[in-house]
């Protein structure tokens, strides 16, 4: 006897979901409908950047490392100002050997460019949250 499910479930059936192929413990193939990753908005591809141990493993793009992204918010104070940071987990940041950690920010035309920071110019969520901001403020016109 077969059950149609879409009769009893409503599961949300568009682009981003598709039948993934998976093992049991035991051995036996199933699948399981998933959604996909959407892709991710231009605006926010922007604002991402990479997190390495050393200038060496940003240059390389090393498979070791983490990802981030920029903030900004503009200044209660200075209207026509704003304020950067960059924002990532802080078990990334405050793990030993990241004493240093290095931000890798990638272009389009596939260069990159590397800012070097200190462990204590991050700053840990007060509440304990698994967060931790740079204050950074970037001059793109050179």
């Amino acid at each position: 006897m077969i059950i149609m499910l879409s009769n009893y479930y409503n599961h949300p059936i568009n682009d981003n979901c598709k039948w993934i192929k998976l093992v049991s413990w035991c051995g036996y193939l199933y699948w399981l409908w998933r959604s996909s990753m959407p892709r991710m908005p231009e605006t926010i591809e922007k604002t991402v950047f990479y997190i390495y141990r050393c200038e060496k493993e940003a240059i390389e793009g090393s498979e070791f490392g983490a990802t981030g992204f920029f903030f900004q918010e503009k200044s209660k104070a200075l209207p026509n100002k704003a304020h950067t940071y960059a924002i990532a987990n802080a078990h990334v940041i405050f793990k030993e050997g990241m004493e240093n950690p290095i931000i890798r920010i990638n272009s389009k035309d596939d260069k990159f460019d590397i800012i070097s920071t200190y462990q204590n110019d991050w700053i840990r969520h007060p509440e304990g949250d698994d967060v931790a901001l740079c204050p950074i403020q970037m001059d793109m016109g050179k």
